[in-house]
This record gives structure tokens, sequence and C-alpha cells, in this order.
């Protein structure tokens, strides 16, 4: 668009550099901008996710409320039920493949193919459930009715890469909808949970 040809002796490529640099300025104050949008939206409570948490849906008279989706919500407690009663990730996932319980992925994507109106059988072969998506479950603090934003957190503007963040830099907006775990539940499987990572790692 700027008439640059590399190949070509010109003025034109003179100035090239600088515009590199004025370029990357702007993409850098837009990122900045953009992530301050970002967080304030977090901060005032709103769901920065397209697709809710396994166990929610999309409230239909305010896509950006979330409600309890009922049948997964049921799997989630008797998930913590399980874990609270001694089983650990590996034998929660055998006894939920075992009862024929759809996986999170799966269960997603038969509400797509039902959401379009297509009365479709779904015909992909069932996934079965892993120990890492248990333990994913027991640890969304979303289940206790809150916002959890900035889990993560891009490594640059130039890049698609990201880490995970500290807890403390958080955004958590409590009671931004109905909560499938109460705080109590939710607090005894962090407590194993945590005691679980400290046993593994010494």
């Amino acid at each position: 668009l700027d008439r640059i040809d590399t190949g070509v002796e010109s003025s034109a490529n003179d100035i090239t550099p600088f515009r590199a640099i004025m370029n990357d300025m702007y993409a850098k104050d837009i990122s900045k901008k953009i992530k301050a949008s970002m967080q304030s939206r977090a901060k005032s409570g709103e769901h920065l996710t397209g697709t809710p948490p396994y166990g929610y849906k999309k409230f239909e008279a305010n896509p950006k409320q979330w409600v309890i989706d009922e049948a997964p919500a049921k799997i989630i407690r008797e998930i913590y039920q399980l874990y609270l009663n001694g089983s650990n990730a590996v034998q929660i996932a055998g006894v939920m493949t075992q009862k024929g319980y759809d996986a999170p992925g799966d269960y997603l994507a038969k509400q797509k193919q039902y959401g379009k109106g297509k009365c479709v059988k779904f015909e992909t072969p069932r996934a079965l459930w892993h120990s890492g998506t248990i333990l994913n479950i027991l640890d969304r603090y979303e289940y206790c009715g809150h916002t959890v934003s900035y889990r993560r957190n891009s490594v640059s503007y130039k890049t698609h890469k990201s880490v995970l963040n500290d807890e403390s830099d958080w955004i958590i907006t409590k009671n931004t909808q109905d909560a499938i775990i109460d705080e109590e539940t939710w607090a005894k499987a962090q407590a194993r949970l945590k005691s679980n990572t400290y046993n593994t790692s010494r």
C-alpha cells in the first residue's frame, strides 16, 4: 500500500524503517487500549468468554448472562461428591464413562447441532472422560456463582501465546450467576487438590 519495493532504488525505501517503528507503536497502543477495555469489563462482572463453562448456558433473553444447565450441573455435583468421598480424578473419570455421560466436548457439540434446529443423530463416537477433565471441573470457581477473568495473560501483543497468571492477578467478580456448587463444598475440594499437589511434588 505504501508502494515500497526493496528491489528498486527509491527514496520511499529510505523511510521504511521509520514506518515500521510507527506501525509497531500504533499496534502496541491499540493492544493497551483493548486490554484496558477488557479489564474494565471483567471488573464490572461481564463474561469475556464466548462460550460458558460446562454446566452453564447463555440466557436466551440476555446472552451475556449465564444460567444453570441442569443436565451437566447434576453431573458436576456428582463429581464433587465423589471426590469428597475419597475417589480420585482417574476413578471419577471411569465412573463418568461407565455411566455413559457425555464428556463436556461431546455435550457442547450436541448442543450446537440441536441449537441449529436440526434433529440429526449425533454420530461422532463418544469421547472418554479423562482425569484432566475432572481436575478442571474441580478447579472452576465459576461453579460457586462467580466470574473469574484473566486466568491467563498474553506474553506480548506480537504473539498469541499466553501464560498462567498468579491467583492474585485474577479478576473475580462475586455472585454474577446462580451457583452450582456451594462455597464450602468447593473449598473442601480445593483443600484436597492442594494436598495432593504437595504430596505429588514432594
